[in-house]
């Protein structure tokens, strides 16, 4: 008998069977999955994967079979990841995420990334020998040298800190770039919705994050060992396509409340994302502050007088990959006559150090002091940051003038790492 056809979310069906089932499907373009670990747990199914008592040697040849198959019907620029954890047998550690590493490379995939991940939880007892085990690992594979990766959906905000503040340049406005060590707790059983739902389910934050990193809206998204259809979940959740295999039909059963559980995790993500709206607005505002300040610090010293400087940021786009913002800027001199000499000095400043290094497009206009209107907040010179003031300052180096006001003080620890 022909084996039934795949429908999106979670499926009765068995992994083995993996080229004969998926027809008439888009190839998928990410495959995430975490096979049983050897013979650890009983699933309370018919596969022979992890079988009681199956010998390791069995088991990688039917791992090595099912990576090939993932291979043949995925796109060719398709990833894989793949959780695994060492095992014990006979006080024998096996490092079977290695062994697993070497039968994907076999079936044609190449390692790109190792991740570990600090699940913060583990059994509460050892054996003579062994530390509690609270790490697995999270491979990355591809196909193909050319595959999906983009981490500035994972990025988060800086906590607070002087050095930021003093030196927005140094920092990406997009927030700190997420390590390979990765400290999600592991779910509490009993928490969803009152029931021992699996063995090891994937966190939510888990899954979130593989398929933020490998995918887009619209991709298809496999697991063929679906456990309780965490992938397929977050897949649907996040607009991507998402099927899963299991021969447990219970699970597909209760499918509607891990997609339900999916939904609400993504819902708490929404702060996050303002949170990391509002740092990276904040960082290219103080960009641009400290950027006007060191043109007219610079300007001055090349011999021209200036009153002050005139920020304002542009919805212009900026004309290099590596600038982040767009700015405009009124250079307001004392003396309106040296207007083409002082934008000369001008753009030869900002081609040199420090002020290339700040990713500023910039579009500098020279003025004269008796004709230029006092518009916004004013920012004193000197250690940077300084809050801005409605009066004028008196003395010092050039001083800023900008309609924006950004608020440091408003950025803080946010509970996403």
């Amino acid at each position: 008998m022909e084996p039934a056809a795949l429908r999106r979310g979670l499926n009765v069906g068995d992994a083995q069977h993996l080229r004969d089932t998926w027809r008439d499907l888009e190839p998928p373009t990410s495959i995430l999955t975490s096979p049983p670990y050897l013979d650890m747990h009983d699933y309370g199914n018919t596969s022979p994967i992890g079988a009681r008592g199956q010998p390791l040697s069995e088991y990688l040849v039917q791992m090595s079979r099912l990576f090939e198959d993932c291979g043949h019907i995925s796109t060719p620029d398709a990833t894989m990841w793949l959780v695994a954890g060492a095992i014990r047998r006979n006080g024998r550690l096996i490092a079977l995420p290695d062994k697993l590493a070497t039968c994907a490379e076999q079936a044609g995939w190449v390692l790109r990334e190792s991740i570990t991940w600090d699940k913060q939880k583990a059994l509460p007892w050892t054996h003579h020998g062994e530390l509690r085990d609270v790490t697995e690992q999270v491979l990355l594979f591809s196909k193909a040298d050319d595959f999906r990766f983009d981490a500035d959906d994972l990025r988060s905000p800086i906590p607070n800190s002087v050095w930021w503040r003093r030196f927005p340049e140094r920092y990406s406005p997009n927030g700190r770039m997420p390590t390979n060590l990765w400290s999600i707790p592991i779910p509490t059983q009993g928490s969803w919705t009152g029931l021992r739902s699996h063995i090891c389910p994937f966190p939510e934050e888990l899954t979130h994050r593989m398929l933020s990193l490998t995918t887009i809206r619209g991709d298809t998204v496999l697991d063929p060992l679906a456990g309780i259809g965490s992938v397929p979940a977050m897949a649907e959740a996040m607009g991507r396509t998402g099927y899963g295999l299991e021969l447990t039909a219970e699970y597909a059963k209760r499918y509607e409340q891990t997609f339900e559980s999916a939904k609400r995790f993504l819902a708490l993500l929404e702060d996050d994302s303002r949170h990391r709206d509002a740092f990276r607005e904040t960082i290219i505002e103080l960009r641009l502050l400290k950027f006007a300040k060191l043109l007219g610090k610079q300007v001055t010293e090349a011999g021209f007088g200036v009153s002050w400087v005139r920020a304002g940021k542009s919805c212009r786009q900026p004309a290099y990959s590596f600038q982040v913002a767009s700015g405009d800027f009124e250079l307001v001199l004392n003396d309106e006559s040296v207007r083409e000499p002082a934008l000369a000095a001008a753009r030869h400043a900002i081609q040199r150090k420090p002020l290339s290094k700040f990713g500023i497009d910039a579009d500098i206009v020279p003025i004269g002091a008796a004709a230029a209107a006092v518009q916004g907040h004013w920012y004193a010179s000197g250690y940077f940051w300084n809050p801005p003031c409605t009066d004028r300052p008196q003395s010092g180096e050039p001083h800023v003038v900008a309609n924006f006001r950004p608020d440091p003080d408003s950025i803080d620890d946010t509970p996403y790492p």
